[in-house]
């Protein structure tokens, strides 16, 4: 070992191999004086180059949307909506209607100042009012729906 340069770097000592007559050629490498009995596996070019990019009718194929299921639903809830609000309404202005006109005859009872007709006519608006109440709990549901909720939370 010959360490007699210092210039201020690491001294890293030389390592000579004890034998240097023998060449390494790496197994796909074909040198000038490889041996004739050597193989090198054939790569050879495929005629046909594959195609890596995704095929796109075939995404377009999963993506594509069913607009006759997706017109089936919509109408199928709006449906459902129409039954389960319209239901309840019909039948709350039915009371309503039966509401007013006790009123308007309790109304009248207390124009001529009838006791006994302004009693009856009293009896008659609880009975309504109550029939009004029972209704519009079924309705009151649709407080939660966007827009519409404002009309039924007064």
């Amino acid at each position: 070992m010959e360490n007699t340069k210092n210039d201020g770097s690491v001294l890293i000592p030389k390592i000579k191999p004890a034998n240097t007559t023998q060449e390494v050629v790496p197994e796909n490498v074909v040198s000038d004086n490889a041996s004739p009995d050597m193989t090198v596996p054939d790569k050879s070019v495929p005629d046909k180059i594959p195609n890596l990019a995704p095929n796109t009718t075939e995404i377009k194929r999963k993506l594509k949307v069913n607009w006759k299921k997706v017109g089936i639903g919509v109408g199928a809830f709006l449906i459902f909506l129409l039954v389960a609000i319209g239901i309840p309404a019909f039948l709350t202005y039915q009371k309503g209607v039966a509401l007013a006109a006790s009123a308007k005859k309790l109304s009248e009872a207390a124009k001529t100042q009838d006791l006994v007709q302004i009693k009856a006519s009293l009896d008659e608006t609880k009975k309504s009012l109550g029939g009004f109440k029972t209704s519009y709990t079924l309705l009151s549901w649709t407080r939660i729906i966007p827009y519409f909720g404002g009309y039924v939370a007064d």
